[in-house]
């Protein structure tokens, strides 16, 4: 009972984070663009790092808008390099963004008097003092979010099977993407983002095919992992964030080598 009352919002919130990010994540890997969330929340950071500096409360308006503006501007370098696709990498480009915001971040944070510990912030968010206003205004931000792309679901879709393709949608994409980066990356911080983003997805491929069974595995995935590692932290003493980035990560690493095993002696033995 101490555990549910301790870490209820936070399982909420995991839930929550669970239901978008999956569904982002398989939209992102048909793109090719793996980095392109960590470099999106590693932008988001850079917001966040300026609210730092400035003074502004972690929960604020103000902070918000600044952690948006920092992903919205990466989104538009992203939406103009896919028009680019066939001359120039996208991967490189995602790459040459992250490393840009990055060192803004250290830049912007190196003179302050506890910069090291707002640079861990930025990494693993403050999960486990999340509370229910922060609930709220997530879950209000992402209903609306999922809406959206619920409404425009088959044209965003295909601009993921075609980044090349109609740019409106491809800007559209990232648009919602920065405002469900922004709402998330302080919250849990850019490595969490992108294992909420990727790992689900990224092993459902193992699976299934077909759009809507990928993504029904990624939440049930991700749920039962979530809760999992909530666990594990709590009773372990571990750094929250932390271990579910661990537990997130390895799953997928361990399935490869596991698979790969079983298809080697499968090999020998036939």
């Amino acid at each position: 009972m101490d555990f549910i009352l301790f870490l209820g919002p936070t399982i909420l919130i995991c839930l929550i984070l669970t239901g978008i990010h999956c569904y982002l994540g398989l939209h992102v890997l048909r793109r090719n663009i793996i980095f392109v969330d960590l470099a999106l929340a590693q932008a988001g950071a850079f917001g966040l790092a300026v609210s730092f500096l400035l003074g502004w409360e972690h929960d604020s308006l103000k902070t918000y808008l600044a952690v948006l503006s920092s992903a919205l501007t990466a989104s538009l370098l992203f939406t103009l390099i896919s028009s680019y696709k066939k001359a120039i990498s996208q991967e490189a480009f995602i790459g040459i963004v992250y490393a840009f915001f990055s060192v803004l971040v250290i830049l912007f944070l190196d003179k302050s008097a506890h910069g090291g510990e707002h640079i861990k912030q930025t990494l693993t968010g403050h999960l486990i003092w999340i509370n229910w206003g922060d609930i709220l205004k997530t879950f209000l931000i992402y209903t609306a979010v999922s809406f959206c792309y619920f409404v425009f679901h088959k044209a965003i879709w295909q601009s993921s099977l075609n980044p090349t393709g109609n740019s409106k949608w491809n800007l559209l994409f990232y648009i919602l993407f920065s405002v469900v980066i922004a709402s998330s990356v302080s919250l849990v911080g850019v490595l969490l983002v992108f294992a909420f983003l990727v790992a689900p997805a990224f092993l459902s491929g193992f699976f299934f095919q077909n759009f809507l069974h990928r993504l029904i595995f990624g939440w049930i995935f991700g749920l039962i992992l979530s809760f999992v590692g909530l666990i594990g932290s709590y009773f372990l003493n571990l750094p929250t964030s932390a271990f579910l980035v661990f537990l997130f990560t390895s799953i997928p690493i361990l399935f490869l080598v596991g698979s790969s095993i079983k298809k080697l002696f499968s090999t020998v033995y036939d």
